[in-house]
């Protein structure tokens, strides 16, 4: 990863740097209480790009420098192939001291680092899902999601934020979801489903949330809904 030029109009940094930004911006963690959620979030956040290398594919425009060579590229499956990468690496290599429940923990970090998020039922019902099946019962669900989000937030963070409208709305998605309300959705979700939910499925950001036409009667339906 060092010195690892991503080029990508999205980033700034090569991928070395990047990926110490992105434990940077994690700041504070003391208010997660777990210690094994703690570590694998700071560990996941520095190995989260390690499977770019190996998905690295043009930009299907063709964009080119002023010399004509290809500039701009894309890292599709990243997350994935991130998550072997570890998981091979961690499984080998008896020096490295992490157990089967902090595996399951760091793996679940990379594989969902670049989720992409909003405010559908569908859309955190897949996250919940995903932590069900893929860390260990011993860890609370919700800490899990809040570190995740954590996670999708400080490397957002460290991408050019203003010259790409996406990554902003990944900022703005994120740090809804850590909010209470955001938080007391995913707890709904986690424990009904999306039994209920029906009626808000159109919300994709907190930005039309709160600039719908009826977005006062959506919020006392998110009221009603985590209030029962």
């Amino acid at each position: 990863m060092y010195k690892y030029d991503q080029m990508s109009h999205a980033h700034q940094y090569d991928l070395w740097d990047h990926s110490l930004h992105t434990v940077y911006n994690l700041l504070e963690t003391f208010s997660i209480k777990d210690g094994d959620i703690r570590n694998m979030l700071y560990l996941g956040a520095f190995l989260h790009d390690i499977g770019k290398p190996s998905c690295r594919v043009p930009d299907k425009k063709g964009r080119t420098d002023e010399n004509g060579n290809l500039n701009h590229f894309h890292y599709y499956g990243h997350a994935a192939m991130g998550a072997k990468i570890v998981d091979e690496f961690t499984l080998c290599n008896k020096n490295i001291d992490i157990d089967h429940n902090q595996r399951c923990l760091l793996h679940f970090f990379i594989t969902h680092h670049d989720d992409e998020l909003s405010l559908k039922p569908s859309s955190i019902s897949h996250i919940a899902n995903a932590i069900k099946k893929e860390v260990p019962d011993k860890y609370d669900n919700e800490e899990v999601f809040d570190s995740l989000i954590r996670l999708e937030l400080a490397d957002a963070q460290a991408h050019v934020i203003s010259a790409h409208k996406k990554i902003r709305d990944r900022v703005t998605m994120c740090k809804f979801l850590r909010s209470d309300l955001g938080r007391g959705i995913f707890r709904y979700i986690n424990k009904n489903g999306c039994n209920g939910m029906g009626k808000i499925t159109s919300i994709k950001t907190p930005e039309i949330l709160l600039s719908s036409s009826n977005w006062l009667e959506d919020m006392q339906i998110l009221k009603d809904l985590l209030t029962t």
